[in-house]
């Protein structure tokens, strides 16, 4: 204070005083007393002086700000905080958690994945996620911006809590999946048996079709099987649906199309499409669970995690500053 009071009378700043003027100092260059807090205004003409506050502006002993004045916030900031409150909360929301939800609908998306992850009917809940934020965001512009608590944690945190489960599910069946389907042994696993076997049925069939189109066509079995595949064979749905195989011809279909191998445990002739295949399919299926659906998940769960630990601490420390704007929480 004594600084204050030590200002030169050219020192060309001003300040208020909360409390009324005296005529001790006013018009002259020096400031109040001490019982009166002060705010800086700004550089003037002239003489530092001090001035009185409208009536009702902030009382004695208020914490003043050079800028904005007492520390009391104004009415029109606890509006402008609650028209931008919705509109930066659902911002958040998806810049948060856009990536993810993509990267595990994509997942879901997968041939390979519905095939062997149990569960994975459960990675089409993400698309929930962006109709949760959106009705979280009317529910607030309905309360007038404010945040409504129990919607916040559920949209940041229940939806971390939700991608750690998955991610976490993911990463672990893909990961004994993977090398099951690596293995040399190709029947202790029942899922990677169940194909070779459907495979085998397969094979019989295809056997079947193309000696009998040879036998009509009056050509050779080498020549009627570079000619016809599988799926060019009569009776081909038929005898899917009666042995069960329907969906199991259909994944073998859709591996050789896509991914040029063939056979399963082993290498052998492709059935289903005329391209020159390489590799055996269960080694292929074993490398894509390892290193696209794992590491894929991974992702997902170090994300999940560390924006887990980040809204929380946000919701901690920031919401209880919001009412300082005048923002109830």
């Amino acid at each position: 204070m004594d600084q204050f009071q030590q200002a030169p009378l050219d020192d060309n700043r001003i300040f208020y005083a909360t409390g009324s003027p005296s005529d001790e100092f006013h018009g002259q260059g020096v400031i109040p007393s001490t019982s009166q807090s002060l705010g800086y205004i700004g550089v003037v003409e002239g003489s530092a002086r001090a001035v009185g506050l409208p009536p009702g502006a902030a009382g004695a002993g208020d914490i003043v700000d050079p800028f904005l004045g007492a520390a009391k916030v104004p009415a029109d900031y606890r509006f402008l905080v609650g028209k931008l409150f919705p509109m930066m909360f659902t911002f958040l929301c998806f810049a948060a958690f856009l990536v993810p939800i993509w990267m595990i609908f994509h997942l879901g998306q997968d041939a390979n994945v519905r095939q062997w992850i149990h569960g994975s009917q459960f990675l089409m809940v993400t698309l929930w996620l962006p109709i949760l934020y959106l009705t979280v965001h009317l529910l607030h512009m309905a309360r007038g911006g404010h945040p409504v608590k129990v919607a916040v944690v559920v949209c940041l945190v229940g939806s971390c809590i939700y991608f750690s489960i998955v991610s976490n599910h993911l990463v672990s069946e893909s990961n004994s999946v993977g090398a099951a389907l690596l293995a040399a042994d190709c029947y202790s696993f029942a899922g990677k048996r169940d194909l070779e076997l459907s495979l085998q049925r397969a094979e019989s069939f295809y056997d079947e079709c193309i000696a009998s189109v040879a036998h009509e066509s009056n050509t050779s079995v080498k020549a009627a099987g570079s000619q016809y595949l599988i799926t060019d064979c009569p009776d081909y749905a038929r005898k899917a649906s009666e042995l069960g195989q329907s969906d199991n011809w259909a994944y073998f279909r859709f591996l050789q199309e896509n991914y040029w191998c063939s056979g399963w445990c082993q290498e052998s002739k492709a059935m289903w499409t005329y391209v020159q295949t390489e590799d055996a399919c269960s080694a292929v299926v074993g490398n894509i669970m390892l290193r696209k659906v794992r590491w894929s998940a991974l992702q997902v769960l170090t994300y999940s995690l560390s924006i887990f630990c980040l809204t929380t601490a946000m919701i901690l420390i920031v919401a209880p500053r919001l009412q300082k704007y005048g923002v109830s929480w």
